[in-house]
């Protein structure tokens, strides 16, 4: 069985990107609105989360997608070159508040020279500053070379970088939201889950679970699925959940079940 793990490492550009976006919004319901604008004129945004109606204009968090060649890490040349875009972008106009949030997804990883940056957020913002003639200064537009201006040092030494984090493959299976939201970009149904015994009626510790089945054989089928009633009398999907939840049962928890797949 091929672990979730290796399966976000393995999608293309585009299905990372859907995949972000379709886990935030699975995850959380803090958003207002969730927007996927991963171009080639982005401005430096792959996922957006709007915490308010003001989007651009008040708190947002967003979600850089970078998927590397096989082996590949995530670099701090090309992180700190991401990170002078959204300074530069916003210098520029393009949104009048900063991220409250800055997340790399990087399913492959990213190299320790970037990590320690991250992990010492004091250092992230000096690192930048000092190598935006290497880093940014040739890499943030096609069209001219950017110069750290008055304006961009003073966004970013006006800059918490602690907002900034990284998310890694074997980071982002942990959640429970990757599952389906993988199985979704993917068009698959759920991996078989260990083999065990199910009660028949539904269990309180397995309603969750259960909940994302039907959400899942939804998308795959493109079927409506009210109730796990409606799954069971379906011709391709009923046995395949009733195996899923016998085998559900052998799981000490579903925690357990998805950090082990």
């Amino acid at each position: 069985m091929t672990s979730l793990a290796v399966r976000l490492m393995e999608i293309d550009d585009t299905q990372l990107e859907e995949f972000i976006e379709v886990w935030v919004e699975r995850r959380s319901q803090q958003y207002d609105r969730i927007e996927r604008t991963g171009a080639a004129n982005d401005k430096g945004r792959d996922v957006i989360g709007f915490l308010t109606r003001a989007r651009h204009e008040g708190p947002w968090h967003l979600f850089q997608s970078k998927r590397k060649t096989r082996g590949g890490k995530l670099g701090k040349s090309e992180g700190l070159a991401e990170l002078g875009k959204v300074f530069f972008h916003h210098c520029q106009g393009a949104y009048k508040t900063l991220p409250e949030k800055y997340v790399f997804v990087a399913p492959r990883g990213i190299v320790g020279s970037l990590m320690d940056l991250i992990n010492n957020p004091s250092t992230l913002g000096t690192a930048l500053i000092d190598g935006w003639d290497e880093h940014c200064s040739k890499s943030i537009t096609r069209r001219e070379t950017v110069a750290l201006t008055p304006e961009i040092r003073a966004a970013i030494e006006g800059f918490d970088f602690s907002r900034v984090e990284h998310l890694t493959a074997p980071m982002l299976v942990k959640d429970q939201a990757a599952g389906p939201a993988l199985s979704k970009v993917l068009g698959l149904v759920p991996d078989e889950a260990p083999v065990g015994e199910a009660p028949h009626a539904i269990q309180p510790e397995e309603a969750h679970y259960v909940d994302q089945l039907r959400d899942v054989y939804g998308e795959a089928s493109g079927d409506t699925f009210i109730s796990a009633d409606d799954v069971l009398a379906h011709a391709d999907h009923g046995e395949h959940f009733r195996d899923q939840r016998t085998r559900f049962f052998e799981a000490a928890s579903f925690k357990r079940f998805h950090r082990d797949n």
